[in-house]
């Protein structure tokens, strides 16, 4: 080890990136959004303490994981995007729980997947009771959270970045970023939740306001001035 460096340690555990899942208590029954991979009798007890679910919504493949098992367990659809099925890995379906979706797609009453592209063709948010549940087809950034409710607009602070790869820091291109964006224009929200903790930016009145604001600066950063989403207002 480099002199002046100290071993480090972290005391969290995780699978595979780390991912959650975000269990939806509407009117209609429960809702899964995400998953993680593990499924255990404590989080199976929990669940199924709180009522159960109607539905599982999956953002992108990289959270698909487990689905089958966890739809089998629980008796309910699993709801993929249909853009993606290159990269299911286990054909079966016996029970007939995987059902693939497209556009957008009202999942219960109140409840839409909303395909948005980028991340994966058929990366999705999820929309329920003026909330944005957006995994990792956007990320919320470190400038994004410290912005008080209704302040004005600040150029030099995004609350958003647009990725195809994050780990790999591999920006999208302006006609993928646009997509993003367009996927969510006619709808309200004043919170997004992220595909990991510590990512909820909550309570903002002007939150779709700073979607666009973020898209622009993060393209006009990588010189693309002239992109369509320029014209774009909300």
């Amino acid at each position: 080890m480099p002199a002046g460096l100290s071993e480090s340690t972290s005391t969290t555990k995780q699978l595979g990136i780390g991912e959650r899942a975000i269990l939806l208590q509407t009117s209609s029954g429960n809702v899964l959004w995400d998953l993680v991979a593990w499924l255990d009798d404590a989080t199976v007890a929990f669940i199924k303490s709180k009522g159960g679910l109607q539905a599982i919504v999956i953002s992108h493949p990289h959270f698909w994981t487990t689905h089958l098992e966890w739809a089998r367990v629980f008796g309910c659809p699993v709801y993929l995007q249909e853009a993606d099925q290159e990269w299911i890995q286990r054909k079966e379906d016996p029970q007939g729980l995987r059902h693939f979706i497209s556009g957008e797609t009202e999942i219960l009453p109140g409840v839409t997947s909303l395909q948005a592209g980028g991340h994966f063709p058929g990366s999705s948010f999820l929309h329920w009771d003026n909330k944005l549940f957006i995994a990792d087809t956007m990320m919320s950034v470190p400038s994004g959270f410290s912005k008080p409710n209704g302040s004005k607009s600040n150029p030099k602070a995004a609350t958003y970045s647009f990725m195809w790869a994050y780990p790999n820091m591999i920006p999208l291109p302006p006609s993928e970023v646009l997509g993003i964006w367009r996927s969510i224009k006619g709808w309200d929200f004043e919170s997004t939740y992220g595909g990991f903790m510590g990512q909820n930016v909550v309570g903002r009145k002007n939150l779709k306001k700073e979607v666009l604001e973020s898209a622009q600066m993060f393209l006009r950063k990588g010189g693309h001035e002239k992109a369509e989403i320029f014209e774009e207002t909300v």
